[in-house]
């Protein structure tokens, strides 16, 4: 329990960190996704948080029905997943807009038709870091500059020169 995700059943922080942490150095490239939910928290108010709960579940299993057994999936907390893949940009790219579609597809919970969309912010290994730490600070700003900005859509971190 001290690495999953109680709710959803998928990893937690502490261990995507640590599994991010064995597998970087056995890397050439990869790529860190931050996806958080928009809409989220108004959902939870108008339907209470049985439904949200269940959309978070259904929201985990379509994101773990995209990725490989060598991808790392988790839930960071609250309405916001991780995901890293060994993808370039070019195929991280392609991976986020599939993304975006798959959450884009309406949740049938109970008797509702729910929508969501995603904001997505993405940090490439080792340009935007060296690290989980760094990789994770990148994919947040990223993340938090789309939902700011237009929502519903991704962006990679700013690439800049240290």
């Amino acid at each position: 329990m001290g690495y999953h995700d109680s709710l959803t059943r998928l990893p937690n922080r502490r261990y995507f960190e640590e599994q991010l942490y064995l597998t970087l150095p056995t890397l050439d490239y990869g790529s860190l996704l931050f996806i958080d939910l928009d809409g989220f928290k108004q959902i939870n108010d108008t339907y209470g948080h049985d439904v949200g709960d269940l959309l978070l579940q259904e929201t985990a299993t379509r994101l773990q029905s995209m990725t490989t057994p060598t991808d790392l999936v988790a839930r960071l907390g609250g309405d916001e997943f991780l995901i890293f893949i060994q993808a370039s940009a070019s195929e991280t790219r392609q991976f986020a807009e599939h993304v975006l579609e798959i959450l884009n597809y309406p949740f049938y919970i109970n008797t509702y038709t729910l929508r969501i969309t995603p904001s997505i912010g993405i940090s490439l290994y080792p340009e935007d870091g060296k690290s989980s730490e760094q990789l994770l600070i990148r994919a947040d700003e990223a993340m938090y500059q789309i939902k700011k900005n237009e929502k519903n859509n991704y962006m990679f971190a700013v690439h800049i020169k240290r």
